[in-house]
């Protein structure tokens, strides 16, 4: 990420690289150009000139040029993803099932999964008029599917707030296990289906909570699990009958 910032740094400011003063900018510059990082910053060049100028051919570099960088890295594969959709974005309107995922990316930590959770919520934020956050944003922890309750500011040791669901994929059934902080706040647990209809809302009073899926039909789902508006938990839900 701060490579990327620092290539857009460079050209935006408009340095000089001919200059000999500016030598060790045009190193910087000349290693990237060829790495995933110097693809990305032209991706956006391109994006953006074909906008400006209504250049569907431009557009159309911009997303071949993207569908052929290697992404080795979480933060890449997000970062080559978001553009991808941005760049559909231009010709037709997203379904349903790709706001959905972008909800996904929204709620990840950006410290851990790149430029591109930023990018995700200015994108729902036009859609839905709303902002998204993830719980690092709210709270300096890793983003491993738990958060701590209640943080503490008189040095005593705070609750770790854990939740799970399984099994998944499943067949019929899951159980979600939450245990709760020391505020004793209940969860609520939600399910999509891909077109963004809410198919299951359970609220999650108890430790371990075993819910039936016998009335949905087969297919991938999204779930989220909520507290206080903030999101503890999202991934896709596989049910195969």
């Amino acid at each position: 990420v701060s490579n990327r910032m620092l290539v857009k740094n460079i050209k935006t400011e408009g340095i000089n690289l001919s200059l000999p003063t500016n030598a060790l900018y045009k190193n910087f510059i000349d290693s990237t150009y060829t790495t995933s990082v110097g693809q990305f910053y032209r991706v956006d060049s391109l994006l953006n000139l074909g906008i400006s100028t209504g250049s569907v051919a431009t557009i159309s570099q911009a997303k071949l040029l993207n569908t052929s960088i290697s992404t080795p890295n979480l933060l890449e594969q997000n970062q080559k993803w978001l553009n991808a959709i941005y760049i559909d974005m231009q010709t037709a309107e997203p379904d349903t099932s790709i706001l959905l995922m972008l909800e996904q990316l929204a709620i990840k930590c950006p410290q851990y999964d790149g430029e591109a959770v930023y990018q995700a919520r200015s994108l729902l934020m036009y859609y839905f008029g709303k902002s998204y956050n993830s719980i690092c944003d709210v709270q300096n922890i890793q983003p491993s599917g738990t958060r701590l309750a209640n943080p503490s500011i008189n040095n005593s040791e705070p609750t770790l707030l854990s939740v799970s669901v399984y099994p998944n994929p499943t067949t019929k059934d899951i159980t979600v296990t939450y245990t709760k902080g020391d505020d004793n706040e209940s969860a609520i647990f939600e399910v999509y289906n891909m077109v963004g209809e809410l198919v299951l809302n359970q609220t999650l009073n108890e430790n371990i909570t075993k819910l039936s899926l016998s009335d949905l039909s087969s297919g991938i789902y999204i779930y989220f699990i909520k507290q206080e508006g903030i999101t503890l938990q999202t991934n896709k839900l596989v049910l195969t009958k």
